[in-house]
């Protein structure tokens, strides 16, 4: 695999895992939407951190892969907190709608990074 390859797949693996994490801190907090910011950020600097670790630790080494695994781990943040981030200004249906956006956006970014899929692929099928 090809280090532009290692590094794509660690940023679908970051990206992906925060993603999922956010959209479940978003309807575990529906009651307690004020919170909803709070606990994706914590999340995503928790993801930020381990993600990381847990990459560098199983293999990276070298130069390449300590930058590997901090690409894994910021993607992880970003997939984390881009959803929540409505929740920081709003709450109520238009935060809601403004987070599944954006968490749809992301989903399909991430799926248009997979080499072997692209966005229409994955809509089509």
């Amino acid at each position: 695999m090809t280090k532009t390859n290692k590094k794509r797949m660690a940023i679908i693996l970051g990206s992906a895992d925060g993603l999922c994490l956010a959209v479940s801190v978003i309807a575990s907090l529906y009651r307690n939407q004020p919170s909803i910011w709070h606990a994706g950020l914590g999340d995503g600097l928790g993801e930020l951190v381990g993600m990381f670790a847990a990459l560098y630790l199983s293999g990276g080494d070298d130069k390449e892969g300590f930058f590997t695994s901090a690409a894994c781990g910021v993607a992880s943040l970003a997939g984390c907190v881009l959803p929540c981030i409505p929740f920081l200004f709003m709450t109520g249906p238009v935060a809601f709608s403004l987070a599944g956006i954006i968490a749809i956006a992301s989903g399909a970014e991430i799926a248009m990074l997979r080499p072997e899929k692209s966005f229409w692929s994955i809509a089509i099928y």
